[in-house]
């Protein structure tokens, strides 16, 4: 079975369900994509920042070549890095070197990855004041997008405040806000202010992040081990990991969940053939918590604050 697909107001169809490879580690991301189209995901969510692009590019050139699929049914979103966004040439430096490394000739999605321009390495940035700033980065982007290299552009990680702002001054509008989503911080009102002004929402770390949760000391209930998720999985006959990523499909969200184990892969694509009723999702929603794991300071700024 498929994804279902949301048209974009450019007329793109974007699949709900995506693979994300956000951390997932040179040597294994390969493999790892090729396994998630053979599976069925339609939707890859890469950035110029997780240093894996080429190897995802590599798996898709082998999937489009031995004819898994054809590029055109593959709705491949990548990310400006927010250390290339000091000048019009550095925006669009990052993009060619993203299709180049991806092996495409174009992106059906390009994102802001962040709403900072940064300077200085990883984790230690701070903000870059070049003069260049978000409307001309916006700019940027929409004089790529003239020349066919990006069918929709977007933006990640940004507020209502400042996507408000892009919704002002944009000549081509954004098409997707990626944000962190999942049952500990769901933003509902966000989500459903933006969809109204046209612009959906891609939940990126749906499953709560257990990897940055463990290597951080977060203190936060683990969602896969939570026992609202447990029991409504038990309900089911899933895993935790199903019913987190379909109360999102469920809800019109585009979901990323990102693995490199072949069973989970699949795991995480087995979800249409159960949905979470009104009980489910009432009990889902008293997980609110405003539990954000990723704060995004290392820009420098207190991003949501």
């Amino acid at each position: 079975m498929a994804s279902k697909v949301i048209k974009l107001l450019s007329g793109s169809e974007m699949p709900v369900l995506g693979f994300g490879t956000f951390l997932s580690e040179p040597g294994k991301v390969e493999v790892a994509v090729l396994e998630a189209l053979r599976t069925g995901y339609r939707h890859i969510d890469c950035a110029r920042v997780y240093n894996n692009e080429k190897e995802v590019g590599a798996a898709l050139k082998e999937a489009f070549e031995s004819g898994v699929v054809k590029r055109e049914d593959v709705f491949i979103t990548s990310k400006v890095a927010a250390g290339m966004m000091g000048s019009s040439a550095e925006v669009g430096l990052s993009l060619r070197q993203t299709l180049d490394d991806l092996s495409v000739e174009y992106l059906d999605l390009l994102l802001i990855h962040q709403p900072i321009s940064v300077q200085g390495d990883f984790p230690a940035c701070q903000p870059r004041r070049s003069g260049f700033g978000m409307q001309d980065i916006w700019r940027s982007l929409e004089a790529l997008h003239a020349v066919g290299l990006v069918r929709n552009l977007g933006v990640s990680n940004f507020q209502a405040q400042m996507l408000n702002d892009v919704l002002e001054y944009s000549v081509v509008k954004p098409a997707v806000n990626q944000i962190e989503r999942h049952p500990h911080l769901q933003q509902n009102k966000f989500v459903e202010w933006a969809r109204q002004q046209g612009v959906y929402t891609t939940a990126y770390a749906p499953l709560g992040a257990p990897q940055v949760v463990a290597m951080r000391g977060v203190e936060i209930e683990p969602l896969l081990s939570s026992e609202v998720i447990v029991r409504i999985a038990k309900k089911h006959s899933k895993t935790p990991a199903q019913v987190l990523i379909r109360w999102n499909y469920a809800q019109d969200v585009f979901v990323i969940p990102k693995s490199v184990t072949p069973s989970r892969i699949k795991e995480n694509f087995d979800i249409f053939d159960f949905e979470l009723d009104c009980e489910d999702m009432k009990a889902i929603a008293e997980l609110d918590c405003n539990g954000r794991v990723f704060d995004q300071e290392w820009t420098g700024v207190p991003v949501f604050h």
